[in-house]
């Protein structure tokens, strides 16, 4: 009978204990202040359109063919960023900034080898 009353006794300590801790832990987490309340986090979705591009030519260096030169395109809409980036399938993309400002839009790629180039991205934001 006195090991019946033990394991219940040890159950309602076990019990009492649990209790104690969640209302720590419950008091702990309420007592977070400081944050202005026009804060706000979280995570969502949206559609992006995207652009349209046409015209879009590219030109060798004429001193070394084996590397381009310049790429110019044109977008259906104003981007102020513009970025043009090339992939050869296997390594990462070699991104290089566009000059968004004149029509056509202008990329400077002479430090892009023809070779391994056989993916072309064109990255735009207004």
């Amino acid at each position: 009978m006195s090991k019946l009353f033990s394991n219940r006794r040890r159950a309602l300590v076990f019990l009492i204990l649990m209790l104690i801790l969640l209302t720590a832990a419950y008091g702990f987490a309420a007592g977070i202040t400081g944050l202005p309340a026009s804060i706000y986090a979280g995570e969502g979705e949206t559609t992006v359109s995207g652009y349209a591009i046409s015209s879009l030519t590219f030109s060798l260096d004429a001193s070394d063919p084996r590397y381009f030169d310049q790429l110019s395109f044109d977008l259906d809409a104003a981007a102020t960023t513009v970025y043009a980036g090339f992939g050869d399938g296997v390594n990462p993309i070699s991104w290089v900034s566009c000059n968004a400002a004149v029509s056509p839009i202008t990329c400077d790629i002479s430090t892009i080898l023809v070779q391994p180039a056989i993916q072309l991205y064109i990255s735009a934001a207004q």
